[in-house]
């Protein structure tokens, strides 16, 4: 179901007019129109709906993992950087230097140091995400016409620079290649208004709707959308997504029209639903959001008293040694899934592990109503 609402059309508006419209937006908590999109009319939200994922991010140290992105605030347009399990602890890095704000942005994922950042009127640069300075400019990819560039994602599988061209009432889907600097329209969605992007490891490309707050696929080949589910809030204003190939994990860096913050959240791609995980940083507009590759979820170790066990690593046989009886033991692997549990009646001091893969898990271990975390290899 569509918003009650009319939208009027300001879109990408001047950095000057965007900062006093949201700093007597927070004052007020009311809406302006003064933003990516605005509206005059007040209407019936969903609620945030906590939903089971099959992982526990609980298990890992994931502020190890850090996402990257631009802020738009009072202050101005900042590249900023953040964990992704602590939000709120946000690092501004520096302002782009920009004439124009960039509402589209991807780190590469040959190169997870250079982000690809693209301005409202199609200026294409690179930038070095350790220090937000601009490397090179790479070309001009003009948006189509009455429409904005809204999101834009490396897709890992192929290296395929994708972007999402949107305004109110449509929304497509085009390949921006870098060497030959030109723009190439794949089709139109047939969605209202995507306001971001994300392609995950397997090349499935994701996208969600403010108008309708539903979450939909894209076809690669043809741009065509297909519904997923509703978010499960007020989507409003610029917003960025992002795979986390670290984690396999799609993140939204939303912007909810009821709390009036920003937000960050995990996204069921399953369902569409999304899962509230903190506000950011003061609670601006991060506009565009990227994870790069090759940072380490860590395991944060809790032994028990009384427990031990061997060999570490391990080739098929875990010997467990314990004084009181062992509850239950739980193996998670890197990106937090349960892969193997044995309960106590399946416990006798030994436990066959030959059905894990070959590498690093996290071992939980309930003895006595107290519960030990470890670091487990998998030969």
């Amino acid at each position: 179901m569509k918003k009650n609402t009319f939208f009027l059309v300001v879109l990408f508006c001047s950095l000057s007019n965007y900062t006093h419209a949201q700093e007597s937006q927070k004052s007020s908590g009311t809406a302006s129109s003064a933003s990516f999109f605005s509206h005059i009319a007040s209407r019936q939200g969903h609620s945030a709906k906590k939903i089971s994922f099959e992982k526990d991010f609980s298990l890992l140290n994931l502020n190890n993992i850090l996402a990257y992105g631009n802020e738009i605030s009072p202050a101005g347009s900042q590249f900023v950087s953040f964990g992704i399990s602590d939000p709120q602890s946000i690092s501004y890095i520096s302002s782009p230097g920009a004439d124009e704000e960039e509402y589209a942005g991807s780190i590469d994922p040959d190169n997870p140091t250079i982000a690809y950042v693209l301005n409202q009127s199609g200026g294409l640069q690179t930038i070095d995400i350790t220090t937000g300075s601009l490397i090179s400019y790479v070309g001009y990819f003009p948006p189509s016409q009455d429409m904005n560039w809204a999101g834009m994602e490396f897709d890992p599988t192929t290296g395929i620079l994708y972007a999402i061209c949107t305004s109110t009432t449509s929304s497509s889907l085009y390949h921006l290649d870098i060497s030959a600097v030109t723009t190439t329209f794949i089709g139109a969605t047939g969605i209202d208004c995507a306001i971001a992007l994300a392609v995950d490891g397997n090349g499935n490309i994701w996208t969600y709707d403010v108008v309708t707050d539903n979450f939909y696929s894209l076809d690669a080949t043809t741009g065509e959308a297909t519904l997923i589910g509703p978010i499960g809030f007020d989507a409003q204003y610029a917003q960025g997504m992002c795979w986390d190939p670290n984690t396999d994990t799609v993140f939204m860096a939303a912007f909810n029209q009821t709390t009036n913050l920003g937000e960050w959240r995990t996204v069921n791609t399953s369902t569409g639903e999304t899962t509230f995980i903190n506000n950011i940083g003061s609670g601006y507009d991060i506009v565009w959001v990227s994870i790069p590759s090759g940072q380490n979820a860590g395991v944060s170790e809790n032994p028990l008293d009384d427990f031990s066990f061997y060999p570490n690593p391990v080739q098929n046989i875990l010997h467990l040694k314990s004084n009181a009886p062992i509850e239950k033991v739980v193996f998670y692997n890197t990106l937090g899934q349960k892969i193997l549990e044995k309960k106590n009646e399946d416990i006798r001091g030994d436990l066959d592990v030959s059905i894990l893969v070959s590498g690093v898990y996290t071992m939980i271990v309930s003895i006595a109503e107290k519960t030990g975390t470890y670091k487990l290899i998998k030969k």
